[in-house]
C-alpha cells in the first residue's frame, strides 16, 4: 500500500460511485468524473466535485452538514417587529442617503444597539443572524468586517451628514447639548483629557447631539475631541447641518458666547440660553428689583409652580434678558437646606443660607425671541428632554464608554447610536399608547419568536396581551410580509 493510499475501512465508508483522496491527513470525497481519452479512446475516471469527507470512526459527512445542523430556525421576532413598524420612515430615509444594502446594515445594527445596548461590532453578528431582519432579508451580507468598513467610510463622507440635514429640516425647536463619553482607546484622535477628567478618571470624547423638542427624536450627532467644550464645538457642529432659518435653539449656559449667538442670529434663527453667574448681565438682573415683580403659574403634568419675573433692558439690540425665580422651587430648596443645618451637615450654616436663598430657583435667560416672558420660560424648560435622552442613551442603550480609536469609526458608531436613539424614542412613543414603558413593551414583545424550518413558518408564545397590543398599535403578525416591506 502506497504512502498516500486510502485504507480499506475508509473506502468502505464512502458513498457508491465516489472517490476518496488524502489531503493533509484528511479523507476528502469527490464525485467520479468520467471522460474519454482522446488518444486511446478508453474511458477514464477522475475526481469531480467535493461532496464531503470520511472521518475515521464516524463515517461519511456530507459537505455543509455542519452548517445545516447549526442552521437557525428560531428568530427574535417581537422587538424587531416593533422597531421595523415604528421606524420604517427612518429606514426609508436611510435608503435615500445610502445604498439599499448599506441602509439595511445600518438599520439592523441600530436595532441591535437599541435592544441589546452598545455590544460592539463583532458580537452584533450573532444578534443579527438571530433577528427577524436576517430572516426576512437572507441575502443581506452582514459581518463585523463589512460593518467596520461601512462605519469607517461613512464617518468620513457626506452621506451621514445628508441624513442628518434631512432630519434637521423636520424640526422647528432644537435642543443642543454635549455629553462626555469616557474612552479607553490608545492612540485615538479624539480621546484626550477633558474638563471631566477627575470625574471619569480616564480620557474622554465629547458627544454633541441636536434633539427635536417636539418629537424628542435625535436629529444630528458628532463626536469632538475630549479637550474641547460645548462653547467651542457648537459652531462646527451646527454650520454643516443646513439652513437653520426660523428655528429656535435652546441650550444651557455652557454654550453661551458672542460667537455662538452671532452664528444663530446670522442664520435668521432664534435662541434661548441661560446666563452664567459670572456675567455682568446676570449680576445686573439679580439686583434688587424696585416694585412688584410679575407672576405666572408654570404647569406640567406633575406639578404647578409659581414663578416671579422681571425683564431688564439689554444693552444689545435684538436681545432680551429676563430674571425668573421659581418660588415653589425656592421654598423646596429652603426647607431642604434648613433640614441640613438642623442635621449638622458640614458646610450648611444660617449665615450661608441668608446669601444662598437669594439665588434659590433663579435663572436668568437671554433670548432673541419675542412674545411673553412666560413663553420663554416654558420653552426653556422643554430643554430637559435632551437630558432625558442622554439618560436613556446611558441606561437603556448602555452607550457609556468607547474602545475605538479610528476617527471615521467613532463618527460612524455615533451615527448608529443616533439611529438607535430614534428607534428607542419611537418605541417609547408607541409604548405610551398602551400605557407601558419602552423597556416593558420590548420585554413583553421579545417573548414572541418566529420559527422557520424551511417547510413552515409560525409565531410562538403568542398571548392574548400580544394580540391586544398589536391591534392597538396597528402591528401585523402576517409572516408573508417582510418586516420592512
Amino acid at each position: 500500500m502506497g504512502a498516500y493510499a486510502v485504507p480499506e475501512e475508509i473506502r468502505k465508508m464512502k458513498p457508491k460511485g465516489s472517490t476518496v483522496k488524502v489531503v493533509n491527513g484528511s479523507y476528502y470525497v469527490y464525485t467520479n468524473s468520467r471522460h474519454k481519452d482522446a488518444e486511446s479512446g478508453k474511458w477514464k475516471t477522475d475526481a469531480g466535485k467535493l461532496i464531503g469527507k470520511v472521518v475515521p470512526g464516524v463515517g461519511f459527512i456530507p459537505k455543509g452538514a455542519h452548517a445545516k445542523s447549526g442552521q437557525i430556525t428560531c428568530y427574535e421576532y417581537g422587538e424587531y417587529l416593533l422597531a421595523c413598524a415604528f421606524a420604517k420612515d427612518d429606514h426609508a430615509r436611510l435608503r435615500e442617503c445610502f445604498d439599499p444594502d448599506e441602509a439595511l446594515q445600518l438599520f439592523a445594527l441600530a436595532c441591535i444597539f437599541a435592544f441589546e445596548g452598545y455590544v460592539g461590532l463583532k458580537p452584533s453578528e450573532a444578534f443579527f443572524e438571530r433577528s427577524l431582519i436576517s430572516h426576512d432579508y437572507p441575502c443581506l451580507k452582514y459581518s463585523c468586517h463589512r460593518i467596520s468598513k461601512l462605519l469607517s467610510a461613512i464617518g468620513r463622507n457626506d452621506r451621514m451628514l445628508e441624513y442628518q440635514i434631512k432630519c434637521m429640516e423636520d424640526a422647528s425647536t432644537v435642543a443642543v447639548d454635549g455629553h462626555v463619553i469616557p474612552s479607553d482607546s490608545n492612540g485615538s484622535d479624539l480621546s484626550l483629557n477633558g474638563y471631566k477628567a477627575k470625574e471619569v478618571k480616564k480620557e474622554q470624547m465629547n458627544l454633541m447631539v441636536a434633539l427635536d423638542v417636539d418629537t424628542h427624536l435625535p436629529l444630528a450627532t458628532k463626536v469632538f475631541s475630549g479637550y474641547m467644550v460645548d462653547k467651542t464645538d457648537f459652531r462646527e457642529f451646527v454650520k454643516p447641518l443646513g439652513n437653520i432659518e426660523r428655528k429656535l435653539f435652546i441650550m444651557d449656559s455652557g454654550f453661551y458666547s458672542e460667537e455662538n449667538v452671532e452664528c444663530i442670529v446670522s442664520g435668521k434663527a432664534d435662541y434661548i440660553m441661560p446666563l452664567s453667574s459670572n456675567l455682568s448681565a446676570f449680576k445686573e438682573a439679580c439686583k434688587p428689583f424696585r416694585g412688584r415683580m410679575a407672576q405666572f403659574l408654570y404647569s406640567t403634568s406633575k406639578k404647578t409652580d409659581l414663578v416671579e419675573y422681571h425683564e431688564i433692558v439689554s444693552a444689545k439690540p435684538g436681545r432680551r434678558v429676563v430674571f425668573f425665580q421659581n418660588m415653589t422651587e425656592k421654598e423646596k430648596l429652603l426647607k431642604e437646606y434648613v433640614k441640613k443645618i438642623e442635621e449638622g451637615s458640614k458646610g450648611h450654616t444660617w449665615e450661608r443660607l441668608d446669601e444662598l436663598k437669594k439665588r434659590f430657583g433663579v435663572i436668568v435667560l437671554e433670548s432673541s425671541l419675542g412674545g411673553d416672558a412666560k413663553d420663554i420660560y416654558g420653552y426653556y424648560k422643554t430643554r430637559w428632554c435632551i437630558e432625558t435622552y442622554y439618560d436613556r442613551i446611558k441606561n437603556n442603550i448602555d452607550f457609556t464608554e468607547l474602545v475605538l480609536s479610528e476617527y471615521g469609526m467613532v463618527q460612524g458608531v455615533a451615527f448608529v447610536m443616533l439611529l438607535a436613539g430614534r428607534i428607542d424614542q419611537r418605541i417609547l412613543a408607541g409604548a405610551k399608547k398602551v400605557n407601558k414603558g419602552s423597556k416593558e413593551l420590548v420585554r413583553l414583545m421579545s417573548a414572541l419568536k418566529l420559527f422557520d424550518n424551511g417547510k413552515s413558518v409560525s409565531i410562538c408564545n403568542t398571548k392574548k396581551e400580544h394580540i391586544d397590543i398589536a391591534d392597538k398599535l396597528g402591528l401585523s403578525f402576517d409572516t408573508s410580509i417582510r418586516c420592512l416591506g
